[in-house]
Parts: C-alpha cells; sequence; structure tokens
C-alpha cells in the first residue's frame, strides 16, 4: 500500500465514507518495517507515525525515510526545522547518494549512524532480504568518497 497522507488509508469496515487510523492499520496488518519516500511530499504520515512512536515506543513499526531530490534541493530551503525534526523522528535516513545528503541543511539529518547511502538500483544480498526490520542492514552510513560529515 502507497500512502501519501494518511487520507489514503482504506475505509473502515464500520463506515465506507471514513478513512481509517493509521495506528489502527498499522496493528491489523501487522506490518514489519515503513518505507517514507519524501520528507516534504509524505510528511503528515511521517509526522503521524513520530506521534504514534513517542506514545507506543521508538520500538514501534521501524521507519525508514527515503530522500528525494527535491527534499534537499527545493524544499529544505525555508524548511530545514521541518527537515531536521522529521529526519530526526525515524529510525533510518536513507539517500540514493552522498551529495543529496551534502546539500541537506547543516544538521537536519542523524550523524549517529542512522543516515545511509543506498545507491538506486542496489540489489540487496539474499540474507538480507528475509530481515523483517531496519536493524542489521548494511548501510554506507557516510562512508561515500569525498563525503565528510
Amino acid at each position: 500500500m502507497i500512502l501519501a497522507s494518511p487520507d489514503d488509508l482504506p475505509p473502515t469496515a464500520a463506515n465506507p465514507d471514513e478513512v481509517g487510523d493509521l495506528e489502527q492499520y498499522l496493528d491489523a496488518a501487522d506490518v514489519a518495517v515503513v518505507g517514507v519516500l519524501h520528507a516534504f511530499k509524505c510528511g503528515d504520515v511521517l509526522d503521524q507515525l513520530a506521534d504514534i512512536k513517542r506514545r507506543r515506543g521508538a520500538d514501534f513499526v521501524p521507519t525508514v525515510l527515503v530522500l528525494g531530490g527535491t527534499d534537499v534541493n527545493v524544499d529544505a530551503g525555508d524548511k530545514a526545522d521541518v527537515l531536521t525534526r522529521r529526519a530526526h523522528a525515524v529510525d533510518k535516513v536513507v539517500s540514493f547518494s552522498a551529495s543529496m545528503i551534502a546539500a541537506a541543511p547543516p544538521r537536519s539529518l542523524p550523524s549517529d549512524g542512522r543516515t545511509a547511502v543506498v545507491p538506486q538500483g542496489v540489489s540487496l544480498p539474499e540474507e538480507v532480504k528475509g530481515v523483517p526490520s531496519v536493524e542489521g542492514v548494511p548501510s554506507g552510513v557516510f562512508e561515500e568518497e569525498g563525503f565528510e560529515e
């Protein structure tokens, strides 16, 4: 399922005109990990997930933010505080290149090992494909040549 907004959730069983609740959906669907593409285009989902994790605990459904080029090159310019809040609320931040990380406003992305470069089109090794969470997934944390934290 693709959610750009919590309004994209399937309707509730009781009322087909009423949008379901994200937290109930995640519980019912037994979701192992949530991948969110774009910090701003899907910001409502990130904000709602952050609220849920504050209530339920940081280990509730690992969340991965996949940065888009517009996140760091366009939207973050005047909204660096929003990018910072959302990026620091997730378990992992993934970028397609080190240059995208470098383009982000200073200190907007976590520098504690949660930010990683995963090039587009990368194939994961077979032993990682079955892992139901982001725990243990190899990452190139700030190690791409030419990038310094």
